[in-house]
């Protein structure tokens, strides 16, 4: 499903930038970009554009010759690589898609880049996340695909915890409070705990393992204190929610789209 929605009439030089996922509603980037649009000269406008589907992200693009990028979230990071005419290393590697720059040459022309690691290798030097050890990564989607590259780039060893065997090492369901006690970097990736339809939500894990010795890192950023924070809080470790990830990519992003 599709869904428009009506937008403030623009400068006919207004360059549009958006947000392409769904749901859409926890999204601060249109605050971010704000701010961002104060270093340049040009008019810019940025837009949600909440989306079930992409198979016709071309078409849509096509109508819409404004739109000079777009930022990708939940559940497309991964759907939109076929549509693409140029995968960067960072979206090669991670085999993840957060940002598109588009430009017509005179064709429609969409270059896909990963912006969410360095966003999260800013979450890690934030965190203050030391040499020797050693992680588990509660996801396997998108977001989880560049936590992993970032891991590798920095020689931290992880575990993939997910429910699909063909992507995850360890299965929700077979994680113990063994395999979680000797693992001090956790890294939560999934959308549960987001505001909307997984608020109150969190991994269902062995949380009594959980002590002061551990860092825990929730992708989540809003609410700014998740389920899983709480609780790993409540058992003495250090947790970070997602806001110094999301400022770190965004920033990126705005800088493919200005070039």
């Amino acid at each position: 499903m599709w869904f428009s929605f009506c937008v403030p009439d623009l400068p006919n030089n207004t360059r549009r930038l958006g947000l392409i996922g769904y749901p859409l509603g926890h999204s601060r980037s249109p605050e971010l970009f704000a701010r961002f649009f104060k270093q340049d000269a040009r008019a810019w406008s940025y837009e949600l554009f909440p989306m079930q589907r992409v198979e016709n992200l071309r078409e849509w693009l096509d109508s819409n010759p404004d739109i000079v990028g777009l930022n990708v979230t939940i559940p497309h990071k991964q759907a939109v690589i076929p549509l693409l005419d140029t995968l960067h290393a960072s979206a090669m590697e991670t085999g993840a898609v957060n940002c598109i720059r588009v430009s017509r040459r005179p064709g429609l022309y969409l270059e896909g880049f990963n912006t969410d690691t360095t966003g999260f290798a800013d979450m890690l030097n934030e965190a203050g996340v030391e040499q020797g050890v050693r992680a588990l990564v509660f996801g396997t989607g998108g977001a989880a695909l560049a936590v992993q590259y970032v891991l590798r780039q920095r020689g931290i060893p992880y575990l993939r915890i997910g429910r699909n065997r063909s992507k995850a090492d360890v299965l929700f369901g077979e994680l113990d409070a063994a395999m979680l006690s000797d693992r001090k970097l956790l890294i939560q990736t999934t959308p549960l705990g987001m505001e909307g339809p997984w608020e109150g939500m969190k991994p269902d894990i062995p949380y009594e393992a959980i002590g002061n010795e551990h860092v825990c890192l929730d992708l989540v950023y809003r609410p700014a204190i998740t389920p899983f924070m709480e609780t790993c809080k409540h058992n003495g470790a250090r947790a970070f929610n997602g806001m110094r990830m999301l400022e770190a990519q965004a920033l990126h992003a705005w800088e493919l789209f200005r070039a």
